[in-house]
């Protein structure tokens, strides 16, 4: 068996972590199949994408390149595994693909699926246009993507997309660098252009060399979206296509900057997040509760006309297995699930004692900017939750719902904001006939964004579920 690639070169030995390595050999397994249709030959009915040579290609997919060299070659080779292929591997393919997993069938015929590393909204178009069959998105689809895709179906079906896992992404500079930690603001006025030396951030003097993925990588969406707002990159900031060559120019240079996914650091010092003295980590409990900002959702898509291979593929991307390959490989994952706290020493006493020997549940309700209403997302996530309490048959007496708002500037009105916001929530679970538990309100004492931009206002204005002992 060898472990996935990336430009020519194992995983593994580019330093992208051994629980990448052992994620890959566990949903590989050894180099043999354990599948019950060993004699059986791809049916050209079931969607068949290609045949070159003597191998058949079933299966094409394109898209964020972390979900292209971590989880998706596990995800198909299992699927080649179902399929009665032997031998399975993951090599480096032919461009314009990265990767091609293959494996042998009894007669001979080998069988392979082909990936392609680059970005979400690159993928999502390919998709539209038939050279792929399924697209690797690290965020949701866009409403204008949706209606991109209109002539394939109606995208909003929940057949036509999966989330795989969470990953965290983190601000890395070089491992000499003595800076330990960055607010939202300095990290917003380095991209910008208006901070150039690292003196200005208690470093050694220097320039500061800002590097960033390219236009469509969701990762740069995120930062535009969390950290940005509506400030544009400046032109000083170089772009690069991939996060393996993201890595080596920071890895390279004692001055750079950049952002990369938690389990690609290798070698590179991360900068902890600062804003107003919390540091919230990007570890399972930062992720997996939203309380981190910076994260990708990586989610598979397809046409609404599926065919069974990509029947096959999904029910196997949603399969046990893969949320084995999920946790080894360091992310975190999609379903409501109860969290131990992970907390740094400046999380606040009264806060600590509120929640003392509590369970969160991972599902935490946000709401936009200025306002109290539910949106559509907070709708689903309040079903989720509402789902979630269901299936734990929690009692009101040990369940707490805590509320937060942004900084108004007024103590008082923070208080009664986060109020509000709790309350809401309680309200809506009693709607979904679930028991509603008592409501807490926090203010502004726990911010887990800047108030400057939108969406640091709606990670702000949010409330948090605790089950009590």
């Amino acid at each position: 068996m060898t472990a996935a690639w990336a430009g020519g070169r194992p995983l593994a030995a580019r330093g992208w972590g051994p629980r990448l390595a052992l994620m890959t050999a566990l949903a590989l397994g050894v180099s043999g199949g354990t599948g019950t249709s060993a004699q059986e030959e791809p049916a050209a009915s079931e969607g068949t994408t290609g045949a070159t040579g003597d191998t058949m290609v079933l299966l094409r997919a394109a898209g964020d390149d972390i979900t292209a060299v971590s989880l998706f070659p596990a995800i198909a080779a299992a699927f080649l595994d179902d399929r009665g292929a032997t031998g399975i591997r993951a090599r480096p393919a032919q461009p314009p693909w990265t990767i091609e997993i293959s494996g042998n069938l009894l007669s001979g015929r080998r069988i392979a699926v082909l990936v392609r590393g680059s970005s979400s909204r690159d993928a999502i178009r390919e998709l539209g246009r038939g050279e792929v069959d399924i697209a690797l998105a690290a965020r949701e689809m866009t409403a204008d993507e949706r209606r991109l895709l209109a002539p394939l179906g109606d995208m909003t079906e929940p057949a036509v997309t999966v989330p795989l896992a969470r990953a965290a992404v983190v601000i890395a500079v070089h491992r000499d660098n003595p800076v330990t930690s960055i607010s939202f603001d300095q990290l917003r006025d380095i991209y910008i252009g208006r901070l150039t030396d690292w003196a200005a951030l208690g470093g050694t003097p220097g320039p500061i060399h800002a590097f960033g993925r390219a236009v469509g990588a969701a990762a740069r969406e995120s930062i535009e979206r969390e950290v940005m707002g509506d400030a544009p990159f400046g032109p000083q900031v170089r772009d690069v296509r991939s996060f393996s060559a993201l890595h080596d120019l920071v890895a390279a240079n004692t001055g750079a900057i950049g952002y990369l996914p938690v389990g690609l650091l290798d070698g590179l010092k991360p900068l902890r997040i600062a804003v107003a003295g919390y540091h919230a980590r990007p570890d399972d409990y930062g992720v997996a509760s939203g309380d981190y900002p910076l994260s990708l959702t990586m989610r598979l898509y397809r046409s609404p006309a599926r065919t069974a291979i990509t029947d096959k593929v999904f029910r196997e991307a949603t399969s046990t297995a893969t949320e084995v390959a999920v946790l080894f490989a360091g992310f975190s994952r999609i379903k409501p699930q109860l969290l131990v706290p992970s907390w740094p020493d400046s999380i606040p006493a009264d806060y600590r004692e509120a929640v003392h020997n509590g369970l969160r549940v991972s599902v935490t309700i946000h709401f936009p900017p200025d306002t109290t209403e539910i949106d559509a997302a907070g709708s689903r996530q309040l079903d989720a939750l509402a789902y979630y309490l269901r299936l734990l048959k929690v009692s009101a007496e040990k369940l707490r719902h805590i509320g937060f708002s942004e900084n108004t500037g007024d103590p008082r009105e923070n208080a009664r904001i986060s109020q509000q916001l709790a309350a809401i929530v309680a309200g809506e679970l009693r709607r979904r006939k679930v028991y509603a538990g008592e409501v807490l309100a926090f203010g502004a004492t726990l911010p887990l964004s800047s108030d400057a931009i939108p969406d640091g206002r709606r990670r702000n204005r949010r409330v948090e579920t605790w089950i009590l002992p």
